[in-house]
């Protein structure tokens, strides 16, 4: 037993200290004592599995128990199928054919241990064997209290101005507040939640009653938000892939100019992981980049080790909470209280404080989370639209600290495509649900500008978001599953110096927000693709893409096509001047205008999307599968 344990605990050693499971983001020890438990759990069923055998072959006057060295190499496979399932697993994302990366691991072992007889006659541990064992146990048993845990507290502002630049002189402070899952009528529409805030910064600025984003998912909508460019100029499609480095973000162009810059993000997806913190002097995903770690952590045991393979999630859940993720733990009871928004506005006002003792001008970031899927707020704001509504079955009701998930949203939209008597009730209060974060969102934005007013300074604020949410509209519910117009709208409000006051006269888009903010700025902005609101009207097509469809707007009419091998097939066309719910499909009723048709083409023909077959980064496949864009085996839902 011995020498088994020793070959199997010489790998795990050496597969956490390479931290071949969770390369380069350190947590060294706990990845060394992951592999070990594994290992020995697998090793003392092959132990059992010898000494079975054993049994039978004294029966039979056969030699009773493997050589020391033939144990040794048995453990070597063992510990061996880990780390070959996580090199085969960057070297083949996709494993081949039916073969995924972990039985090709468990494979590459197999044949160790067919080889363990031949090799142990050539290589013993002898003497090696006890202390490597005792390290290993001393690992084991002091796991608990050497666990080093994990830090999500605020960092400080420090920037320094750049010698080289200099804003010009008077230039404003600019603050962008991203709403996450925000659809415009939540704000604007006949049935908006209460935004006192949101309608004051309306009436003494401008405000468009929807902006059309590029996308209905979180990276490829706030991308085309922070370069000014559309869906086929950034070619980003989806969650599942990476902007390209080389894209210039807002961030970028205002501390060329001189502006001091910091961020505060509460949206793992848009973390400093997925490199959207390009151009910050101090880029703050503190409330979520150590969640993203011990979640990426918990992703990267589940898919590359003995113990990921063994236990089911729960067993595998109370294992990691034993190594101390008091951080995962701390970040999920503060978004069970509803207290992101809060903790948000508080991060934003520290720094843009800090930024203020500079007279430099300030370009701030301000993400919220807070009404995207569960749609937590806090307790005391629950109740003051659903609490009007007859009361929910006990079925569909929200988890008390838990609000509604994905999961529940996914069997309401079954209920709803089955024609379920009451499902429609049952999405309606879950909107009224989401309101309620919304409301409470408002009230964070009057925090932050009341911040703004303090400060006597001349500011720009524009608040908007990434997209929408559906809540039965279409039979559909969530997003990044259409591009119909609840996917696509969001609000667009502005307001601060140089602004002019009213409701904007042409149609907006999400890629409109870098050239508005830079031109109220000052700065250009002649290369990208959005025009400032500023600007006065003016006539635009709209393109927004996923990985499966596009949608093409132009003139009164949409155009929805679905992406093939051969290009694109159009499945829906829609007159959106007589039919703006997009309710009546014209394929093969109409053909649409020539010019629709042509303008469809050349937005083709400058198409950047790039095939990228790599699988996402540990980090962000985690983010994903929390927020319910894949599950658990890494496939897209909802798409």
């Amino acid at each position: 037993m011995v020498a088994l344990l020793a070959g199997a605990s010489l790998l795990a050693m050496l597969d956490g200290l390479l931290e071949l499971a969770f390369p380069g983001r350190g947590h060294t020890h706990e990845l060394v004592v992951v592999a070990l438990a594994g290992a020995w759990i697998v090793c003392g069923g092959l132990f059992l599995g010898m000494a079975a055998a054993a049994v039978g072959r004294r029966g039979r006057g056969a030699a009773a128990w493997p050589a020391a060295g033939t144990a040794f190499w048995c453990g070597v496979a063992v510990g061996a199928a880990p780390p070959a399932a996580s090199l085969l697993a960057r070297a083949l994302p996709h494993g081949i054919g039916p073969v995924s990366p972990p039985l090709l691991g468990l494979l590459a072992a197999a044949g160790l241990l067919c080889a363990a007889p031949r090799l142990g006659a050539r290589l013993r541990p002898g003497r090696l064997a006890p202390p490597i064992v005792a390290a290993g146990a001393l690992l084991l048993v002091g796991s608990p209290f050497l666990a080093t845990g994990l830090d999500g507290t605020a960092p400080a502002y420090r920037g320094r101005p750049d010698p080289r630049t200099a804003a010009p002189p008077g230039a404003p402070d600019v603050i962008l507040v991203s709403v996450d899952t925000l659809r415009a009528d939540a704000v604007f529409g006949p049935a908006s939640a209460p935004t006192p805030n949101l309608d004051r910064l309306a009436a003494e600025g401008a405000w468009s009653d929807h902006a059309l984003s590029s996308s209905n998912q979180t990276m490829p909508g706030h991308l085309g938000m922070l370069t000014g460019l559309d869906a086929m100029h950034h070619g980003l499609r989806s969650n599942l892939e990476l902007p390209r480095s080389d894209q210039v973000l807002l961030a970028e162009r205002f501390r060329a100019a001189g502006w001091a810059t910091a961020g505060v993000v509460s949206n793992g997806l848009i973390s400093a992981f997925s490199g959207f913190d390009r151009g910050y002097e101090l880029y703050d995903d503190g409330l979520i980049a150590w969640a993203i770690v011990a979640r990426a952590f918990r992703y990267a045991v589940d898919q590359r080790s003995w113990l990921g393979w063994l236990l089911g999630p729960k067993q595998l859940d109370t294992v990691l909470r034993r190594l101390q993720w008091r951080a995962l733990r701390d970040r999920q009871a503060e978004r069970a209280a509803g207290t992101l928004g809060e903790q948000v506005t508080d991060r934003a006002l520290t720094h843009l404080q800090a930024m203020h003792a500079s007279p430099r001008p300030a370009f701030l970031f301000v993400h919220f989370m807070d009404a995207h899927t569960p749609y937590l707020a806090p307790t005391q704001w629950r109740g003051r639209l659903t609490g009007a509504l007859p009361e929910l079955p006990g079925e569909w009701r929200p988890e008390p600290g838990v609000g509604i998930t994905p999961e529940r949203l996914e069997m309401l939209e079954d209920a709803l495509r089955r024609g379920e008597p009451g499902a429609g009730d049952v999405a309606a209060w879950y909107h009224a649900y989401y309101l309620e974060s919304v409301a409470w969102i408002d009230h964070c934005v009057g925090r932050l500008m009341d911040g703004v007013r303090a400060s006597g300074r001349p500011t720009v604020l524009l608040v908007t978001s990434d997209h929408g949410e559906h809540f039965g509209e279409h039979g559909l519910l969530e997003h990044a599953n259409s591009l119909y117009r609840e996917n696509l709208e969001v609000p667009f409000v502005f307001w601060g110096l140089g602004v002019p006051a009213g409701v904007l006269a042409g149609p907006v888009h999400l890629e409109d927000v870098a050239p508005t903010l830079l031109a109220l700025a000052g700065l250009p902005a002649a290369d990208l693709d959005g025009r400032a609101a500023t600007a006065g009207e003016f006539q635009r097509a709209h393109v927004a893409a996923d990985a499966r469809r596009i949608s093409f707007a132009s003139d009164g009419w949409k155009w929805i096509g679905e992406w093939s091998a051969d290009g694109v097939e159009a499945v829906a066309l829609f007159h959106t001047e007589l039919d703006p719910g997009e309710s009546e499909n014209l394929i093969g009723k109409a053909e649409g205008p020539e010019a629709l048709r042509l303008a469809l083409r050349a937005a083709l023909q400058r198409d950047a999307w790039v095939p990228d077959a790599a699988a996402p980064g540990a980090e962000q496949a985690a983010v994903l599968q929390e927020l319910g864009y894949v599950d658990a085996d890494g496939r897209q839902r909802g798409g």
